[in-house]
């Protein structure tokens, strides 16, 4: 999860006084037009077994279970209980997750592995067995390559440093704008010198977005029903556009996911998520 060291979060499970643990294999992609979660699950499901295997080794797990939105295709142990989500932006979110499997509710402050709740992302699982039973580093990582304006992807295997641009120019070279980050809805356009890392989910060629940008909200309140988080997106976006951040205090902007659902279904055109964006920071900085 972002980065986060895997080996740091299994200790955080193992010394959680919490009185029931789980696990929590997550082959659900976040963001739209990630394919590579649902490709590696078919493709690798026997080290993926072994994988969690190995993990129910180091940690006794009161529930084990794979979150994946499509069944068909799967070829697992029956004793290993697969959980279907809901395919909507963004269920793969480990809050969100925990919520829909467990039917825990997390606040955003709390960490899922001081709850006993260890939540692991297919590749990770996939690492581990190689670790363990290979001595293979974990040095590559599989991702997706997407053409936006062609509407095309493919899984692509890449070792960790290598320039993104050189793996577009091999996977689309076509003339372009780069992007990268965790998916679609949250990447940013690459630089020259930028490498793959452990963050790195998603490469594309694509345009830049353009907002229309009306003066005025709508009123509609779409931004507001479709925030993951429930927050109060127009009035939060309204007090940013006034100069008046601080009144975003106990607006809970802080919670922002980034995800930029509200951006997306704007009907004014307006770039709200990064809007809540600023409130989210100031917030914190508070």
């Amino acid at each position: 999860g972002a980065a986060f060291p895997t080996y740091k979060k299994i200790m955080s499970v193992i010394e959680s006084d919490a009185k029931e643990k789980h696990l929590i294999v997550n082959g659900v992609e976040c963001d739209p037009g990630l394919i590579h979660d649902k490709w590696f699950l078919r493709k690798f499901p026997d080290e993926i077994y072994k994988g969690i295997e190995i993990l129910c080794k180091c940690i006794k797990f009161d529930s084990v279970t794979l979150a994946v939105k499509e069944i068909k295709g799967l070829n697992y142990p029956k004793d290993l209980n697969i959980h279907k989500v809901q395919d909507y932006y963004p269920v793969g979110a480990e809050r969100i997750l925990v919520k829909k499997v467990l039917n825990r509710h997390l606040s955003h402050k709390t960490v899922p592995a001081d709850e006993g709740i260890l939540i692991l992302n297919v590749q990770t699982v996939y690492a581990v067995y190689n670790a363990v039973c290979k001595n293979i580093k974990a040095d590559t990582r599989f991702l997706t390559a997407a053409n936006i304006r062609e509407k095309t992807g493919a899984v692509v295997k890449v070792k960790l440093g290598s320039k993104v641009n050189e793996i577009m120019e091999a996977v689309y070279p076509q003339a372009g704008h780069v992007f990268l980050g965790g998916g679609l809805m949250q990447c940013r356009m690459a630089d020259d010198d930028d490498i793959i890392d452990r963050n790195t989910n998603f490469i594309a060629i694509a345009d830049f977005p353009r907002y229309k940008e009306s003066p005025l909200c709508s009123g509609c309140g779409l931004c507001a029903s479709r925030c993951p988080v429930g927050l109060k997106v127009n009035k939060i976006a309204g007090l940013v556009d006034a100069g008046k951040l601080e009144k975003v205090q106990g607006m809970r902007a802080e919670k922002c996911m980034n995800c930029g659902s509200c951006s997306f279904v704007c009907l004014a055109g307006r770039n709200l998520s990064s809007r809540v964006k600023a409130a989210r920071e100031y917030c914190k900085k508070g």
